[in-house]
């Protein structure tokens, strides 16, 4: 494709014109093959293996992934004012404390 570029409108003749070669950059899948040594290299550099189909069934086997669990302890924290302990204490003032004034009047 050519264009003429705008700053050189003016020029006479083809010293404007300019030639765009424009592509889509996909090169991953120009060849959707893997590459099974860049893929053992990558392996043995991480501390991977290299599995092939028929070792598929072998995958299940203990051992095979390392063990990437992590425990999490989860603390269940009640706040002192909503224990039924609190409640009894705090009704039983309050009863107490209406009982005593009930008794005092009465005297």
């Amino acid at each position: 494709m050519s264009a003429i570029d705008p700053v050189l409108w003016f020029v006479p003749g083809d010293a404007g014109r300019v030639t765009i070669e424009a592509t889509v950059p996909g090169y991953e899948l120009a060849d959707p093959r893997p590459d099974h040594e860049v893929l053992g290299t990558l392996a043995d550099e991480t501390g991977g293996a290299v599995f092939t189909t028929d070792q598929l069934a072998s995958l299940g086997a203990p051992g095979v992934f390392p063990s990437r669990s992590v425990r999490r302890v989860m603390v269940d924290r009640e706040p002192l004012w909503d224990t039924p302990l609190v409640l009894t204490v705090l009704v039983m003032l309050a009863g107490l404390e209406w009982i005593g004034r009930r008794i005092l009047r009465l005297m």
